[in-house]
């Protein structure tokens, strides 16, 4: 599954008891993949970086972002080796496991901002008022 634009893609997805879903952030904002319920939860997952989870019972599980909570979608698992279907009993799924890279730098929660790109930006703000300053000051 990827994370791209604000959004989970595909929105739905049915899978077979077993099956494990791997989410991948391409987005440059971080992401979770978080059960409506808490059963599961891929923590932040930053720019490149993957959280899976394996669904060891049938059943509809909706979850979401947790830093963006209009970013929903569900997973369907179907099947099972005792013949019953088991979506509805609130059947959970295991603990998911996060691959996210180690924090670097400050140490600081990445939100996405490039700090870079925006102090230059900052900067040439500052320097561009300090020029129409002096061109309108009376002399």
């Amino acid at each position: 599954m990827r994370i791209v634009d604000f959004a989970y893609s595909p929105a739905g997805v049915t899978v077979n008891v077993g099956d494990t879903i791997t989410w991948t952030n391409e987005d440059a904002a971080p992401h979770t993949a978080t059960a409506d319920d808490g059963e599961f939860d891929t923590g932040t997952l930053s720019r490149g970086a993957s959280g899976s989870q394996t669904f060891s019972s049938a059943g509809t599980f909706s979850y979401f972002c947790t830093i963006h909570p209009s970013m929903t979608a569900t997973v369907t698992v179907v099947g099972g080796s005792s013949g019953s279907d088991d979506a509805g009993s609130g059947a959970s799924p295991t603990p998911a496991t996060s691959s996210t890279p180690p924090a670097t730098g400050s140490g600081l929660p990445d939100t996405g901002v490039d700090v870079l790109a925006l102090s230059l930006a900052g900067l040439g703000l500052l320097l561009t008022g300090l020029v129409l300053r002096t061109r309108t000051k009376p002399r």
